[in-house]
């Protein structure tokens, strides 16, 4: 016979059934630096497999998506083409400034963690790009019913992602943005 709370059914080191027992949820640092890499090392793979695999022209993966290689040796849009070194200063620069603001900007939460690390995962992808080819990788073609959207990359995505994420959060303001309750 075990004493009550000793690591019966349901127990673990002493606490009360249907207390921990579980993992712990991920936030803070660990989880920028796991969304991060992940973010890194797919954007990685995927434009490898596309240089690999992918020709110029255009391939049909669904009525509304198309893969296509296209070397972008610009920003969004193809804007400021042929800007390699002022984009990826702006880029590593960004990247410089987020890390070091990112407590004062009061994003300890998990969605601000997570907003970072989608952000600083797409801008070092598409910097090594920048850095290593002279142009980005996209690949990822929408052609949408109302609309063309110009190529793109997982990078790109998660950049995207990232900010719109930070701007639900209220982009930065004390941690106090739309998505979070302000305590009083």
């Amino acid at each position: 016979m075990r004493p009550a709370g000793t690591g019966g059914a349901g127990q673990r080191n002493g606490e009360p059934a249907g207390q921990g027992g579980g993992t712990a949820p991920l936030h803070g640092p660990a989880l920028f630096w796991i969304v991060f890499s992940a973010v890194a090392l797919a954007d990685r793979a995927t434009k490898s497999w596309a240089r690999r695999h992918l020709p110029r022209a255009s391939i049909a993966a669904t009525g509304w998506l198309n893969l296509q290689l296209v070397e972008n040796d610009g920003a969004a849009w193809h804007l400021f083409s042929g800007q390699r070194w002022p984009l990826l200063a702006i880029a590593l620069g960004t990247l410089i400034l987020g890390f070091l603001q990112r407590r004062r900007l009061g994003f300890p939460s998990p969605a601000g963690q997570l907003a970072l690390g989608l952000l600083a995962g797409g801008i070092v992808g598409n910097g090594l790009d920048r850095l290593f080819l002279g142009f980005v990788v996209d690949f990822i073609d929408l052609a949408l019913p109302f609309y063309r959207w110009p190529a793109f990359n997982l990078a790109d995505g998660a950049i995207c992602c990232g900010a719109i994420l930070l701007l639900f959060l209220g982009g930065g303001r004390g941690g106090h943005g739309a998505g979070q309750c302000q305590r009083r």
